[in-house]
């Protein structure tokens, strides 16, 4: 067969997928392979074996991103992978899918003795979800030079030192970045829209940046029984027009923008009476800063206009890295504003051209969550992949895709990587 008409092998796929998920696995099906646990070292383990197993050469840096090539020269490369630590009581394909695919696209390329695999690097980031300690993208923020160990306490370091970690030597992980040429990420879509319209595939053309606010609306506590609408001052009603207006705000600004009231809660009232203040937090999504700014500044200005109309006042503040927990569980820590991303338009026609190749229904979109590809994004190409998650769900142990579409995303990022390659002009092919 000839290197440009080799596959991925679609049983060895979805079996090296399916024996990854018995690392970590729950009784409930779910995954716990948490940054620097045991199964996610043994996670790591049993991809550097796999990559042993198929005659390829692996490596590992300081801070345990586990590395595999075609060959042992030292030369700019494509990377491509994602990671695969989990967060607690998560899904088996939260960026396990995408290292997995990875594996089966380098090996592919490397059985078939096509020229593109010798500038291609599968790589597995080290704790990309940040679920354990405030630190999220540990692996491809130090391949990126952006990682602040001096933000970690005693108690993380000595953690991550007995993972394996060599703390010493993490500012010389960004060495290597000299020779990463551009990035390709598959990925989970983690949200219904694929699904939705009946999408095999989606090409990511940046991911949609954010800010994030705490909004506090004060007002006076009344007697609910013997106080008329007209003569209250409701924050309840003031938080409540604000919100529901939301969707509007956003969309006439950036239809590919979101916003999202996370929590909420009241304080000084009852059952029977007006509270005094309620609180909310509030994050908005655009992709681009000049959306993202707008569409703040919108809502802030009908935040104080609702004020008005309900004779109530507020406060709209940033709101910076606090930990924040979902349904019983520490979720990631990030920072009250992220700039959005825009990926490289080579990388994406690449995909673009990888899917009518594969004869795959997709379409462009933005990603709605940030993910390592982001990160290395913003100093090299890079692009990325999406594939459908069923009824939408992620981190949990029910989050699912469709094995025709794990199978053709990974048959996608084979072709995707080869169209790549030959953008980034990696080789004569």
């Amino acid at each position: 067969m000839a290197a440009v008409d080799a596959d991925i092998d679609r049983v060895r796929l979805l079996s090296d997928l399916a024996e990854l998920s018995t690392i970590g696995a729950r009784p409930d099906g779910g995954l716990d392979r948490v940054a620097w646990s045991r199964a996610d070292l043994d996670g790591r383990r049993w991809l550097r074996e796999r990559l042993e197993a198929a005659g390829l050469h692996t490596t590992t840096d300081a801070a345990l991103n586990v590395f595999g090539t075609a060959t042992s020269s030292a030369r700019r490369r494509l990377l491509i992978g994602s990671h695969t630590d989990s967060v607690r009581a998560g899904g088996r394909l939260d960026g396990a899918y995408g290292v997995v695919a990875a594996l089966e696209v380098l090996r592919t390329l490397a059985a078939a003795g096509d020229p593109v695999a010798g500038c291609v690097e599968l790589v597995d980031f080290a704790d990309e979800e940040g679920v354990r300690f405030p630190c999220g993208y540990f692996g491809s923020k130090a391949l990126a030079g952006e990682l602040d160990v001096g933000s970690l306490g005693p108690e993380a370091i000595q953690i991550i030192e007995s993972a394996g970690v060599d703390i010493r030597g993490i500012a010389a992980v960004a060495n290597r970045m000299s020779l990463a040429a551009g990035m390709l990420e598959l990925h989970i879509e983690q949200g219904p829209r694929l699904e939705a319209h009946g999408l095999a595939v989606g090409v990511v053309e940046g991911i949609l940046g954010f800010d994030r606010y705490r909004v506090e609306i004060e007002g006076r506590s009344d007697h609910g029984g013997t106080t008329p609408f007209g003569l209250r001052k409701d924050p309840v009603q003031a938080a409540a027009t604000l919100i529901a207006e939301l969707p509007t705000l956003v969309a006439s600004i950036d239809e590919a923008g979101t916003a999202t009231v996370g929590s909420i809660a009241g304080d000084g009232g009852a059952i029977n009476f007006v509270p005094r203040k309620v609180a909310f937090t509030l994050e908005v999504r655009q992709p681009s800063e000049t959306s993202l700014t707008a569409t703040t500044r919108l809502v802030e200005s009908r935040l104080k206009a609702v004020c008005v109309e309900h004779r109530c006042s507020a406060t709209f503040r940033p709101e910076h890295m606090n930990v924040e927990i979902k349904d019983g569980l520490q979720v990631a820590v990030e920072p009250a504003f992220v700039p959005p991303i825009l990926f490289d338009a080579r990388l994406v026609e690449a995909c673009d051209a990888a899917c009518r190749e594969v004869r795959v229904k997709h379409r462009r979109m933005h990603a709605g969550t940030w993910h390592d590809a982001g990160i290395i994004g913003r100093h090299v190409p890079a692009a990325m992949l999406l594939v459908p998650s069923t009824n939408g769900g992620t981190h949990h142990p029910l989050e699912d895709t469709a094995e025709t579409d794990l199978v053709d995303g990974a048959r996608v990022l084979l072709r995707a990587t080869r169209h790549a390659v030959r953008a980034l002009e990696l080789t004569d092919y």
